[in-house]
């Protein structure tokens, strides 16, 4: 069984990489980004910031969305993608955290939304400011790396780069459990 998680800011690559490694390795693919988004609907919110707001008084929806990430890592033969799943679930053969600076976020962002980049600029900036949320529920500090083996800003390499990088590092993992 095989158990990998990747977390990471917004417009880091969790997704592109997360699914390419899920395909690659014939691994199921759970997004708790997803999930979350999908509570968002059932709670008939389509504005994602004023969900945030909401769940900021409701944090049962974040241990909702917790929960689910940590039964779905159980079950293994995983990729698991989400922002802190690497803090919530606490032991997987490879946890990989991605980073990328807030400017190249935002222009990714911008591209796959299709929106100006001044707005995903300022919508990144206001999601990243949730992150201080887990702090103060969980007491999980976003910027604590300490959980992860890998660490990885995607700025330095185009994203089918950071995808044989990631992919060669699961690939060494998957030999050496062999042995």
């Amino acid at each position: 069984m095989v158990l990998i998680v990747i977390s990471g800011s917004a417009g880091a690559g969790k997704t592109t990489v997360a699914k390419h490694l899920a395909k690659k390795f014939k691994l199921r693919y759970f997004s708790a980004g997803n999930y979350f988004r999908e509570l968002a609907k059932k709670h008939g919110f389509e504005d994602f910031i004023k969900w945030h707001e909401y769940v900021e008084r409701h944090p049962e929806i974040d241990r909702k969305v917790d929960n689910r990430v940590k039964r779905e890592a159980k079950k293994g033969n995983v990729v698991i993608e989400g922002w802190i799943a690497g803090h919530v679930v606490k032991k997987a053969d490879l946890k990989i955290f991605l980073r990328v600076p807030l400017k190249v976020a935002a222009k990714r962002i911008a591209k796959r939304e299709e929106v100006s980049l001044r707005k995903a600029l300022e919508h990144t900036k206001r999601r990243e400011r949730y992150t201080k949320r887990y702090l103060k529920e969980y007491g999980i500090d976003f910027n604590d790396l300490s959980p992860y083996h890998v660490v990885m800003d995607t700025s330095i390499w185009d994203m089918e780069e950071n995808k044989k990088i990631i992919e060669y590092i699961v690939k060494t993992l998957l030999r050496r459990d062999k042995k």
